[in-house]
């Protein structure tokens, strides 16, 4: 269950058994600096694409070679995004798993000996 609060920030609450697994994160905007990089050249590829498509709607057929090139920015930048989330999610998929085994590990305790 998630709800958004005044901010835009969310909070998921999660229950099992008698833990309470809640946590806020936060605004929801790219933490990674990859995720950043790769939307602003998706934008940049759509903006040449737009440049070089608008054209022939007024029949200019001849668009610079580089302007071709420069299209090539939108799907470059959408696998740079999308690698990159992948990679922060599995990231924070591991130290999650990670917090809940240290959290669930049966705690050794010195004491008498049988």
């Amino acid at each position: 269950m998630k709800a958004p609060d005044a901010c835009g920030a969310f909070t998921y609450r999660l229950l099992v058994g008698r833990v309470d697994y809640t946590r806020d994160t936060g605004r929801m905007l790219p933490r990674s600096r990859a995720v950043r990089i790769g939307v602003a050249l998706f934008v940049v590829g759509l903006v040449f694409i737009a440049a070089d498509v608008v054209p022939f709607f007024f029949s200019d057929h001849n668009r610079p070679l580089w302007l071709n090139l420069a299209c090539l920015l939108a799907p470059a930048g959408f696998a740079v995004a999308v690698w990159s989330a992948v990679r922060a999610g599995r990231a924070d998929q591991r130290a999650a798993v990670r917090e809940l085994a240290v959290q669930q590990a049966p705690t050794r305790t010195r004491g008498m000996a049988d």
